[in-house]
């Protein structure tokens, strides 16, 4: 639902960044977000791979005759894209009251004297992700904002920027449906180190890698060490996704126990990864692992894989 004038209509400090992608604030209404009656999502597209480390919005709140809540409790949510919609969960953030809010001294939507409307004040928010988000280039991903303040209802305002036109709606956890206008946030990013490439072996026990999409249980993946890299002690083993593009939260556990995986006389670190959490579809022929090492370096591998329905 959008908010537009005076009818209903269809605590951590900003980071020091780099500003990648943004929609600036139109002053003129915004969408009802609460993840229960309403959920909504925007889209977003980099031209270079980033790490995103801080996401900036705008918004406010639905009733100009009420004081400002005493707190908020907003979720930030990032999504992959299927068919042009929001689709698989790749991160999550319970940001709850620790987003930094500012009164801006403007308005989501201005005062109209006409209509005795005093105006509905507009926020900014922004957080600091305690892990930053590896943004690929030329990737769709969506961001899904919802806010269940202490009080009142809460309002993502509406950008007037034509980037990525188009929202995507949600009723009542219901699938999701396009709506024109974007929402107004900013995205910022830390300098982006080099990626670390890393030998993979999906299910090392055989080949073809073959994945069956009915399976409810785990895909096993070793990930190698080199003279170089040494990976059960050196890879954040909380930091592993895996699946179709490398961005599925779908680690399961990974083993206790080291083995020599190829034979090379060097211990390897064998990770499960849960099928039905990787995102893989018929006809997909890699996958691909991603996290990052105990100092935060950034590392990435693949292997072949053979799709069954």
């Amino acid at each position: 639902m959008i908010i537009g004038g005076f009818l209903l209509s269809p605590i951590t400090a900003a980071a020091a960044g780099t500003i990648v992608y943004e929609q600036l604030p139109g002053h003129f209404g915004g969408f009802l977000s609460d993840g229960q009656v309403f959920t909504v999502a925007d889209e977003f597209q980099l031209s270079q791979s980033q790490l995103i480390s801080n996401i900036t919005w705008w918004g406010g709140y639905a009733s100009t005759n009420l004081p400002t809540p005493s707190s908020d409790n907003f979720t930030i949510q990032l999504l992959s894209d299927v068919g042009g919609a929001p689709g698989t969960l790749i991160q999550s953030f319970n940001v709850g009251n620790n987003a930094l809010r500012t009164a801006t001294g403007e308005f989501v939507n201005p005062p109209d004297p006409i209509f005795g409307f005093e105006g509905r004040p507009e926020f900014k928010y922004s957080f600091n992700l305690p892990i930053a988000f590896p943004a690929d280039a030329s990737t769709r991903y969506w961001l899904s904002i919802i806010n269940v303040p202490s009080s009142d209802s809460w309002v993502w305002e509406v950008s007037d920027s034509l980037l990525n036109l188009g929202v995507q709606r949600s009723f009542e956890g219901g699938p999701w449906e396009p709506y024109f206008d974007n929402t107004a946030f900013q995205l910022q990013a830390v300098e982006n180190t080099p990626t670390l490439s890393v030998n993979i072996d999906i299910k090392p026990d055989g080949f073809p890698n073959s994945i069956n999409l009915s399976n409810n249980g785990i895909i096993p993946v070793a990930i190698l060490s080199s003279p170089t890299f040494n990976a059960p002690s050196q890879v954040d083993i909380g930091t592993l996704t895996f699946g179709k593009n490398g961005n599925e939260p779908s680690l399961a556990k990974c083993s206790s126990q080291q083995e020599d995986v190829n034979g090379d006389g060097r211990l390897d670190l064998v990770c499960a990864f849960t099928t039905q959490a990787t995102g893989f579809q018929s006809g997909d022929t890699m996958g691909t692992l991603k996290g990052k090492t105990v100092t935060g370096q950034l590392i990435s591998g693949t292997d072949s894989v053979r799709i069954l329905p």
